[in-house]
């Protein structure tokens, strides 16, 4: 019997011990974790800790590095224009800005004013604009932004003791960084045109009333954050170096810092003859001067830099200087220690402001990073609305620290968030949209209009990991500038879950009495409108209507798509324009149509369910044979490239116009994803440089290599693995059972 009792005991652990290992393996959300646990607040970055240690002199001569690491996450776009433009920087060897808008790289001068981040910051967007005028072919203009205004718009102090209540808590000449110029940005204060308050050679107070009431001039759309490269393993490096790259030949120059010592004697990291500047350790030589990179040569080769101070391979940014004719261009190493650390760039924008009111709680930028320990969040806003008139929302921002999948919902009718009262928004993306760390705009396909005097905003967040970041806007010990912060309380939210009805809702003004490690602070959602009366917004269109004639058109029931070919076409000339050709085969049409004329169309979208398209473009040459539809897409006649290059996900639609005797009959095929898995041909010049497979992770597929795909046996493991526990732990509990009843 004692043997017998013991074996019990044993068997009874045992059995506890392989069940509560099953939970953990295929249950691991049994083991709810406190509220505590569930919210923390992320660390901070190491470079940012050594700087909190400065001065506040020390702090003032130098750019504040980054406050936490950007996430290195998987963006796996399907868009093949997207993937073979990045094939495309990385075929170009070398590449300038300067060469394709050398009007919007003039030189400018800082001199002796402290506002380096100015030039830099408003350089990104100068170009930005000026890129997407060369990319549809129209004169590029010369943008010319105030730095002058950004310098004091983003202060606190002004003559006679005034204050400015959007200011950070600085003074102008400090110093700034690229958050202060990106929420400048980003939140209606400009930027302004340099006319409107030019240059001028001193850091002076000035009367507050030459900051207001001036003309804002620009809209950011999208902003990216780089990952630090030089952190990272080779493979991931070159990955992001060559997404800095395309950025800087699609977008515009990149906003960075390095150290400047802008005395003109010889530094121990900066060779006057070649230009060229390597820095090996960040603790000597701090980041206190940013700068704008315009271009890179991956050539350029280390016996450029001092003998004392070289890097351990070739390449070096182009980096654009405003220090006047005094180190306009400079070439830094890809391995300088400061260069890689703060890279952030302006992904879309315009030279208009395109909207009315703009609410918001976030005048600063985002200064803490929150965990939830979940994949997928909620993050909600309620606004009150600041006018009687009739308005519109057509467009929601939010700061993103890591890859986001977004949905948008709103409650048009109040601050109610239940999911009843939220509607479902279809973004010009179709309903979701996915970005990449940065600020980014949710454009609506179709403005709503708000019927009540407050209503709510929630934007639903899928993250790439097990859990998920969100920024909030708030005060940060020993960073003075944040101090200007007013946290307000039942405004801003976050919860989890699927189910908005089943979900917990926290204040973010609050999140101190979820744990005092939390910080409370206001959310980063944006919300943009316009004022319009209802009869000036058209009524939707019936969609894929015939318009009631006899006329028969072809059916579209089983079409497809197929990608034959991808050819892009770059050039160091500056008076041609790059561009892609796609060669497609559209099949599954079953002609059904009499009529004596048919012609054809295409469209490409980001939204796979696109309503009312106007901008068509016509497909010339044969028509339809063996229900097949073969030609040639040339992204220089397409009118919304701007839109679609920055998508995830590219869609086709086919419009069939059938004519007979005065009366015509059109069908528009629903949308057929372009598969990004095809070949890519890149051409500089005309000449063919690089043949190359795209895969879905924006690799380069090596066809050398038979394309076995590897056993997916890990899942399976898993699978018999917790199966085996499972029949042991019921082997267990059998036995466990039998001898207690013996016992008994």
């Amino acid at each position: 019997m004692g043997i017998r009792f013991v074996n019990m005991k044993k068997l009874k652990k045992i059995s506890i011990i392989l069940m509560i290992l099953i939970s953990f393996l295929i249950a691991p959300k049994v083991f709810a974790k406190s509220n505590n646990d569930e919210i923390r607040k992320v660390e901070y970055s190491e470079d940012f800790k050594r700087w909190l240690k400065l001065s506040d002199e020390e702090k003032n001569k130098t750019i504040q590095p980054r406050m936490y690491d950007v996430i290195v996450t998987d963006f796996n776009t399907r868009n093949v224009f997207c993937k073979v433009r990045l094939l495309g920087a990385k075929s170009n060897s070398k590449y300038n800005l300067k060469n394709i808008i050398p009007e919007n790289l003039l030189t400018k001068d800082q001199q002796q004013t402290n506002s380096c981040w100015t030039f830099a910051a408003l350089t990104s967007l100068e170009t930005n604009l000026a890129l997407s005028d060369y990319r549809q072919g129209t004169k590029s203009k010369t943008y010319d932004f105030s730095e002058r205004h950004m310098e004091y718009a983003t202060s606190k102090i002004f003559k006679n003791n005034e204050t400015n209540e959007g200011g950070y808590n600085r003074t102008v000449g400090e110093g700034g960084q690229w958050y202060i110029a990106e929420s400048y940005l980003t939140n209606g204060s400009g930027a302004i045109p340099e006319s409107e308050m030019p240059f001028e050679n001193n850091e002076d107070l000035i009367e507050i009333d030459q900051i207001k009431n001036q003309t804002i001039s620009s809209q950011i759309y999208d902003t990216i954050d780089f990952p630090d490269y030089n952190t990272q393993d080779d493979t991931e490096k070159a990955k992001i170096m060559n997404k800095i790259k395309k950025h800087i030949q699609e977008n515009g120059s990149v906003f960075a810092s390095i150290h400047g010592n802008s005395t003109l004697s010889e530094e121990s990291c900066y060779n006057n003859d070649t230009e060229a500047k390597y820095c090996n350790s960040s603790i000597s030589h701090i980041a206190d001067h940013a700068v704008s990179i315009v271009g890179w040569d991956d050539n350029y080769s280390v016996e450029n830099f001092l003998e004392s101070a070289r890097p351990s391979k070739n390449g070096a940014w182009i980096v654009k200087n405003s220090w006047g004719n005094i180190r306009e261009y400079m070439y830094v190493s890809y391995e300088d220690c400061n260069i890689s650390k703060i890279i952030c760039g302006i992904v879309k924008a315009t030279d208009k402001k395109e909207y009315e009111n703009i609410y918001q709680y976030d005048e600063y930028f985002p200064a803490t990073y929150v965990e939830f320990n979940n994949s997928k969040i909620m993050l909600c806003n309620v606004f009150n609305k600041k006018t009687t008139a009739d308005e519109y929302l057509t467009q929601v921002a939010l700061y993103a620290p890591e890859t986001y999948i977004c949905k948008v919902y709103v409650n048009p009718n109040g601050t109610e968030k239940d999911k009843k009262d939220m509607q479902l928004i279809e973004l010009k993306t179709g309903e979701i949209k996915t970005v990449e760390a940065g600020y980014h705009t949710l454009e609506f396909a179709e403005p709503l209009k708000i019927n009540a005097n407050s209503f709510a905003v929630i934007i639903e967040v899928q993250g790439t990991r097990n859990k998920i970041n969100f920024e909030l806007e708030s005060k940060v010990d020993g960073v003075p500038t944040f101090d200007s912060v007013k946290v307000e309380s039942g405004k801003c939210f976050l919860a989890s879950g699927n189910d908005m009805d089943n979900c917990k809702w926290y204040d973010l003004g609050k999140l101190s009495q979820v744990s005092s490690n939390l910080p409370n602070g206001d959310g980063t959602i944006k919300a943009f409108t316009i004022t319009k009366k209802s009869e000036e917004i058209p009524d939707k269109k019936p969609d894929n209507q015939e318009n009631g004639e006899s006329i028969k058109n072809s059916n579209f029931d089983n079409m497809k798509c197929n990608i034959n070919n991808v050819k892009y076409y770059t050039f160091t000339d500056k008076n041609n324009h790059e561009y892609l050709t796609l060669n497609l085969t559209v099949d599954g049409i079953t002609q059904k149509s009499q009529a004596n004329n048919l012609e054809y169309y295409y469209y490409i979208s980001a939204n796979n369910n696109e309503k009312n398209i106007e901008n068509w473009v016509k497909i010339e040459g044969k028509q339809i044979e063996d229900d097949k539809l073969q030609f040639e897409i040339n992204t220089q006649n397409i009118k919304n490239l701007d839109e679609i290059s920055i998508a995830q996900n590219l869609y086709l639609y086919i419009k069939e116009i059938a004519s007979q005797d005065g009366k015509e009959s059109e069908v528009t095929s629903e949308a057929m994803q372009l598969d990004s898995k095809t070949q890519a041909e890149i051409y500089l010049d005309n000449i063919k440089v690089e043949e190359a497979q795209i895969d879905d992770n924006d690799e380069v597929i090596d066809n050398t290599v038979a394309p076995n795909e590897l056993p997916k046996a890990g899942i399976k493991k898993i699978i018999i693995f917790v199966s085996a526990i499972s029949v042991l732990s019921i082997i267990v509990l059998i036995r466990y059972k039998k001898i207690s009843e013996d016992i008994k």
